[in-house]
């Protein structure tokens, strides 16, 4: 409580008159109630402003300030560890704020980073001639060397052979180094053409039960196939009216986000992380297995490395899988890049070469764009086949 008071008074006196002036100026209880007061006397030399001494309550203020000093201590040690924990809260904010803008400034390089990247590697994927197990980058003019499609990569300089099975190419952009890997769209698991059993395989290898796989792969099937008919555990447009779901598309999937679309395959991304599936999955309208590309902990978990003569004979899905060595028009390729604040940012896009179409003779599909937190892959997992193959 602050204020203050002026108090006049009047006497006269019949050699002078004396104006009486009190000030009263008091603050909180707990600090000093000033009373002082003054006299404004007019005398022959004129008027002169004589101050009084202090008044009794004056000085009981300071005696009451007197028994209040032990107050005095914790009361400036509390208001200094507000005052500091204000001041942290206000520079941890900052630092979140300048972070933040750092994140965002990262985020728009890496952008213009893998644009740039994703023209030259376009540009190397369409000039390039395939050959058995990748592309050679740089093949002389086919006039000149009429036997290219059967060259073989030992006959192929090092620097401008990329493997279809993750091979590492590094490109310069004006906004720093990427690198791009280049899977084969033979090294995953079409979810758009693949059998049930590849899908079951495919869903235990991400640590899926045995009865859940069955039960998604029939359903996924079941939404991407053309016909009513319901397979066993899967699930038709009546079942998804039921669940007052909107009903299977009856067509392929056209992107990874869909999937959330098929009965029971919100709980199974949701449980195995949607970029996992991604590393080990495509939606390659055409696509199907080869046992090159595909990473070999993927490949025990499919199967792929039973050697048997009725696997293994001529005509047979597993023969084809293993005769074609030579990559698909369609590839995968992964553009990482780690920005100046250390956030690796990871791009993954899938390239369809068209080479009878001259209007379109090339085709850019999105599979993912993400920040990479840790370098855990999917791709390489021994312990997810080993525990499938004690199963």
């Amino acid at each position: 409580m602050t204020g203050f008071g002026v108090k006049v008074g009047h006497l006269k006196h019949r050699h002078h008159q004396v104006f009486m002036m009190t000030i009263n100026i008091w603050m909180s209880p707990n600090c000093l109630w000033l009373f002082a007061s003054a006299r404004l006397v007019k005398g022959l030399g004129g008027w002169r402003l004589l101050p009084t001494r202090l008044t009794p309550r004056f000085e009981t203020g300071l005696a009451m300030t007197k028994r209040n000093t032990g107050f005095v201590l914790p009361f400036v040690l509390v208001s200094i560890a507000i005052l500091s924990l204000a001041t942290v809260i206000a520079m941890q904010r900052l630092s979140n704020s300048t972070q933040v803008v750092s994140n965002f400034k990262s985020k728009s390089t890496a952008d213009l980073a893998f644009s740039s990247a994703q023209n030259q590697v376009l540009y190397a994927v369409l000039s390039a001639e395939p050959v058995e197990g990748g592309l050679h980058l740089r093949p002389p003019p086919a006039a000149l060397d009429p036997f290219a499609r059967k060259r073989s990569p030992d006959t192929v300089d090092a620097k401008n052979y990329w493997r279809a099975d993750g091979g590492v190419k590094t490109f310069e952009t004006a906004f720093g180094t990427v690198q791009v890997i280049y899977f084969d769209t033979g090294a995953f698991v079409s979810l758009n053409t693949a059998p049930a059993q590849d899908i079951v395989n495919l869903l235990r290898y991400h640590g899926l039960k045995p009865d859940a796989a069955r039960q998604a792969a029939a359903r996924l099937i079941d939404y991407r196939d053309a016909d009513n008919i319901r397979l066993f555990r899967g699930a038709e447009r009546p079942d998804y009216r039921l669940h007052k779901l909107p009903g299977p598309a009856n067509s392929t999937l056209r992107s990874f986000e869909e999937l959330s679309s098929v009965m029971g395959w919100g709980e199974i991304i949701n449980k195995i992380g949607l970029y996992d599936l991604q590393q080990t999955a495509t939606l390659n309208p055409r696509g199907y297995l080869k046992t090159r590309f595909v990473a070999p902990s993927l490949r025990a978990a499919l199967g792929l490395n039973v050697q048997s003569s009725v696997l293994g004979g001529k005509g047979s899905r597993f023969a084809d899988r293993n005769n074609d060595t030579y990559p698909s028009k369609r590839g995968r390729f992964i553009l990482q890049f780690t920005g100046s604040t250390g956030i690796k940012f990871e791009k993954a896009i899938e390239i369809d070469r068209r080479i009878n179409s001259l209007e379109k003779p090339f085709r850019v599909y999105l599979v993912y764009d993400t920040i990479v937190f840790d370098d855990n892959s999917m791709l390489d997992a021994p312990q997810a086949a080993d525990k499938l193959a004690q199963e």
